[in-house]
């Protein structure tokens, strides 16, 4: 996958370097502004939050969102449905975006957002 694209990018953004772009990526930098976040907090704590396994915590934190968000809307357009939790679960475990969740790619938050 881009992988190998967007985790140098977030690294660069991590670094507070906003002028460094890769050419070969085509998506706006929504997934490295929110990887931010939670990397300059834990700065504190660590010497290098934004390591390739920490950018891909911020999608499974995100494919965690994206579940809530999922069984808030079937709750909210089906209310008499009796299984919402098995829909949601269906839903969100999707097998096109369940591996992409264990990766630093741009689908889970695109779905969120």
């Amino acid at each position: 996958m881009d992988e190998v694209f967007h985790i140098p990018q977030a690294q660069h953004y991590c670094r507070g370097h906003f002028g460094v772009w890769d050419p070969k990526l085509t998506t706006p930098p929504g997934l490295y502004l929110i990887s931010m976040v939670p990397a300059s907090l834990l700065s504190m704590l660590g010497p290098h939050p934004c390591s390739p396994e920490f950018l891909r915590t911020t999608n499974w934190a995100l494919s965690l969102l994206l579940f809530w968000t999922i069984h808030g809307l079937i709750k909210r357009l089906r209310p008499a449905q009796s299984a919402i939790a098995a829909t949601t679960l269906s839903l969100s475990l999707f097998p096109v975006s369940f591996f992409l969740y264990h990766m630093y790619y741009t689908d889970t938050a695109s779905l969120l957002f």
